[in-house]
């Protein structure tokens, strides 16, 4: 079996201590402590997983873990994708902070995927910091009150609510991601490793039903305020855009589809 104590250096956080103290703190709990023989709830409490599947990841990860590595830089997380039961589907953590979400998005494989699919009806909901596109439906800013552009942006809003809560519970469980920690001083590869480690133990824990962790009301204000405000994307909308507005032309229909459906 690999080091196991590897992983919980990962795995590990305290909350209200400096970061050389945390680690210090950890050195000596594991010279003097094993961490199994904590009690199930004190365990979950701790690293976030049950004693039994950091065993398993333990013994999955034998093959490729030990790489050492060097502090370097700050990367943030970009390109979220997540399910109705936030479970994350893709990540793509290979970008720097600085680069736009639209950016990132139109050079993703699933972008390339989705554009692909032909006549299929698939679309992913972003905020208005993204392109409209035939596979990516925007919300209607400008919308006039009972109209049904605002019934298909308030139905937008309130679906896409999902990875709001999603990268909320990501980042409660592991808080090494959280802006205002700024935590993730490692060479930008690494960096991208950390975020995508953190992404499949997240759904790990969903998927054995782990409970729910949440920010404090400060923790998410803290978030809020770090986050840069999304910027609404204006493009050119003339006649030489052809991908603008073959997006437009989809958004149309569906929010005529979903108005000649709405309950009443």
């Amino acid at each position: 079996m690999c080091d196991e104590y590897e992983l919980f250096e990962f795995l590990e956080s305290d909350f209200n201590e400096s970061r050389m103290a945390n680690k210090k703190k950890r050195l000596r709990n594991r010279e003097n402590n094993n961490p199994f023989d904590l009690d199930e709830n004190a365990f979950i409490k701790e690293y976030r997983l049950t004693a039994d599947l950091v065993h398993k990841l333990c013994e999955e990860e034998e093959p490729i873990m030990a790489k050492s590595s060097k502090r370097a830089t700050d990367l943030s997380i970009e390109t979220k994708i997540c399910d109705s039961y936030q479970q994350i589907l893709s990540v793509d953590a290979s970008h720097p902070g600085s680069f736009h979400d639209s950016f990132i998005w139109s050079h993703h494989p699933v972008c390339y995927h989705l554009e692909n699919l032909g006549s299929e009806a698939t679309w992913l909901l972003g905020d208005s910091g993204y392109s409209q596109r035939r596979t990516m439906m925007t919300p209607i800013l400008d919308a006039e009150p009972d109209t049904p552009e605002a019934y298909y942006t308030q139905k937008h809003v309130k679906a896409r609510n999902v990875i709001e809560r999603t990268i909320g519970l990501l980042k409660a469980r592991f808080r090494c991601l959280l802006c205002h920690r700024d935590m993730l001083h490692y060479q930008p590869q690494v960096a991208g490793f950390i975020t995508n480690a953190c992404v499949i133990l997240h759904n790990i824990c969903n998927e054995n039903n782990l409970p729910e962790v949440r920010l404090t009301e400060e923790e998410q204000a803290r978030e809020v305020a770090q986050q840069p405000p999304v910027e609404a994307l204006h493009e050119p909308a003339g006649q030489h855009n052809i991908e603008l507005q073959r997006g437009i032309s989809t958004r149309r229909d569906l929010v005529a589809r979903l108005w000649a459906f709405r309950r009443t």
